[in-house]
């Protein structure tokens, strides 16, 4: 079996006939936490070339599949992509599976992950722009909400990333050609151009960032929020692989001056406008924003350091956003969409949801002893190096989201007589955030026991990792 199958072709085809059966939601809920954990475990232990190892541990694979003529190509790193988005996905369907929450993540999630792994692996990749569409399609069961008549934030959605895909497979073009033959610097600048503009609608940059609160505020946030994780993650790896495949576009040192540019305007529109939310969803989704900025701002250094720092950043946002898609879950039990002021006394009466809400804040800003710390001091080292001329607006966007984290802290220990945000948890929920909170500290006082290990990601791109 090769690894294309074993990977996207099978977990596609569960999905299909998980279908069937979506009436048994806790069944399949299950099963597909388990098929995550064996794809993992499988992920873990393949080997894409011969080894003389005799490890019953250790199993051969194809790391190739032809389709259509079109070919789809497993490397270390992209095996390394493979182990963190199933393992997103077996952890966001175990939260469905503790919690009892019906979602559309189960099972369209096994497809829309197989998809994002395809746009990655196929090649030549120019074709990835195509089944990127295919999978923001795929989403949209899981974020369109039929109880819900608000679509606003879908439509943009969706309308964005197919006004998108053209300019890219436009882009790929021009550059495909331009390996065969030279090409001239108008031709260049074309090609640039197009790429430009369509990463801009995949990356949510100002202007066109306006569908991700919406999105957020329109669905569920254990739902939502997983397509605004790992959706940006797919679209940043894919524009480090057309880095590293085109000599022309790494050459050209403007697109590494407009990347700059792209990253600092959404983290500074990200941060004022987080600061400025009433509500806890649009808050939050700005965030997501100001995290995509900083992966953009790493990819942007053009060096080895930051290509490896990108990877960082996208592990740190898997982790602090899935952890505060749940604790908006929990308390939004009584009430959709709570506002800010509905944090009044959060910290008096459930210390370990308060826990669970903050500390992913504080590692998001890089706060000392927190998982985020190690990746944003090496992020403003490198800055000060290179580019110190625009720390002055680093700072400035870390310092509004530290404020406004701070003003949310003395809001939650007030004292309140009604809160919404203090809803009963059962016991194994406890435990299960409980574990999940202290596994968060654990791993932001010893950052080394993940971080070396996901920069594996970007590994393979030979002309950018030197």
């Amino acid at each position: 079996m090769s690894a294309p199958v074993l990977w996207i072709v099978l977990p596609i085809l569960i999905s299909i006939i998980f279908l069937i059966f979506r009436k048994n939601f806790l069944l399949i809920c299950l099963i597909q936490i388990i098929l995550c954990l064996l794809i993992l475990i499988s992920a873990i232990s393949a080997r894409f070339v011969v080894s003389e190892s005799t490890s019953i541990l250790i199993y051969q694979i194809s790391p190739t599949m032809n389709i259509l003529g079109r070919s789809l190509i497993f490397t270390s790193g992209l095996k390394t992509t493979v182990i963190l988005f199933f393992s997103t996905l077996g952890i966001w369907s175990l939260s469905l599976y503790i919690f009892k929450v019906r979602s559309n993540i189960v099972p369209f999630g096994l497809t829309f992950i197989g998809l994002l792994i395809a746009a990655l692996a196929v090649e030549p990749f120019l074709y990835s722009a195509l089944i990127i569409e295919i999978a923001v399609i795929v989403s949209i069961p899981i974020v369109a909400n039929a109880a819900n008549p608000r679509i606003k934030g879908v439509s943009r959605y969706l309308i964005y990333f197919t006004i998108g895909m053209p300019f890219v497979l436009l882009a790929g073009w021009y550059l495909a050609g331009g390996e065969i033959s030279p090409v001239n610097d108008e031709q260049l600048i074309q090609a640039t151009l197009l790429l430009g503009l369509g990463f801009v609608f995949w990356l949510a940059v100002f202007p066109f960032q306006s569908w991700i609160p919406l999105l957020a505020e329109e669905t569920e946030p254990i739902e939502g929020f997983f397509v605004l994780t790992i959706l940006p993650m797919a679209i940043a790896m894919l524009l480090m692989k057309y880095l590293n495949g085109f000599a022309w576009l790494r050459g050209f040192v403007t697109v590494f001056q407009a990347l700059r540019l792209f990253g600092l305007i959404m983290i500074i529109i990200g941060s004022i406008w987080f600061a400025f939310q009433k509500t806890l969803r649009k808050a939050i989704s700005y965030l997501l924003l100001v995290s995509s900025g900083l992966v953009v701002l790493a990819i942007s250094f053009n060096s080895s350091d930051g290509y490896i720092f990108s990877s960082y950043f996208m592990l740190l946002r898997l982790i602090c956003f899935f952890l505060l898609s749940m604790i908006l879950m929990v308390i939004e039990k009584k009430s959709e969409n709570i506002s800010i002021d509905s944090l009044k006394g959060l910290f008096l009466k459930s210390p370990i949801i308060s826990l669970g809400f903050f500390i992913p804040l504080f590692s998001l800003i890089g706060m000392p002893w927190t998982f985020g710390f190690p990746v944003m001091q090496s992020l403003f080292s490198e800055f000060t190096i290179y580019f110190p001329r625009y720390m002055v607006l680093l700072i400035l966007s870390q310092i509004i989201i530290s404020i406004t984290i701070i003003r949310w802290i003395f809001t939650s220990l007030k004292k309140e007589d009604d809160n919404i945000a203090s809803s009963n948890l059962e016991m194994h929920e406890t435990i299960y955030l409980i574990i999940c909170v202290f596994g968060l500290i654990i791993i932001g006082i010893f950052p080394n026991i993940v971080y070396p290990h996901i920069s594996e990601i970007v590994k393979d791109l030979q002309f950018l990792v030197k």
